[in-house]
């Protein structure tokens, strides 16, 4: 992580659109802020996973934080936001080669907490450019004016993995520690009408347990755990759609 922040000129942080309050990560947009000619670049991911209302609000919500504040957003499904990503960066690489007065090839790193669409954003710039990762970079135009490098690692301290917070999901599934936790997280601010819509339940489920069930007979699992995987499996994908509340102050 301090190693691309420190190699990159342009920083992408990656936020889950649904959720950017627990996928930020502060401590790392200070160092970047600190450093001499870097340029920090909020990227919104799974756009079409949320209203457009409420992708207003996160806006409103991160630019009264720093009214200079540069926000793109994309869905990495669909291609087009991905073109446009490539052609705005293209904007502000030349701005930053203007204000640091040197032609040179610019790095732009991707950072991110688990599952907010790095890989997902790699593979559609890879596919876009037809081009093939030289030392990790992604190189863009024949010149090489300006390349993407991404980091893998969480951005996330050992403590917080307490939290169960439904950003922060791991790609085994297995693996989350109190997944009853976390969908009872969901339960808490999603209309339960639309779990009866998503799954064509019979009525909407009044409570964790309830949902378990009625998903367990939907499905005919043998046991909760099966449900419960179906669940978070749904909530990654998409299937189920949220957006945590921001607190605009």
């Amino acid at each position: 992580m301090p190693s691309l922040i420190t190699d990159s000129d342009i920083i992408l942080e990656l936020l889950d659109s649904r959720d950017i309050i627990h996928s930020r990560n502060k401590q790392v947009e200070e160092l970047i802020n600190k450093e001499k000619n870097k340029l920090l670049i909020y990227i919104l991911t799974k756009t079409d996973l949320i209203s457009s209302e409420y992708l207003l609000k996160i806006k409103n919500y991160l630019q009264n934080e720093n009214k200079e504040q540069i926000i793109i957003n994309i869905s990495s499904l669909i291609r087009e936001t991905i073109s446009a990503l490539i052609n705005e960066l293209k904007i502000y690489v030349e701005k930053l080669k203007i204000q640091i007065k040197e032609e040179k090839i610019i790095k732009i790193g991707i950072i991110g907490a688990p599952n907010v669409g790095k890989n997902s954003l790699i593979q559609s710039l890879e596919l876009i450019v037809n081009s093939n990762c030289e030392d990790k970079y992604i190189f863009f135009e024949e010149d090489k004016t300006f390349c993407i490098n991404s980091v893998p690692a969480t951005l996330f301290d050992e403590k917080e993995e307490n939290n169960i917070l439904i950003s922060k999901m791991h790609k085994d599934l297995k693996e989350i520690k109190e997944p009853k936790k976390l969908i009872q997280n969901l339960l808490d601010i999603i209309n339960k009408e639309n779990l009866k819509d998503i799954y064509e339940l019979n009525k909407a489920p009044e409570n964790l347990d309830e949902f378990i069930l009625l998903i367990n007979q939907k499905y005919q699992f043998e046991d909760e755990n099966k449900s419960i995987l179906k669940i978070l499996g749904d909530i990654i994908t998409g299937k189920i759609r949220y957006e945590i509340d921001i607190d605009l102050k």
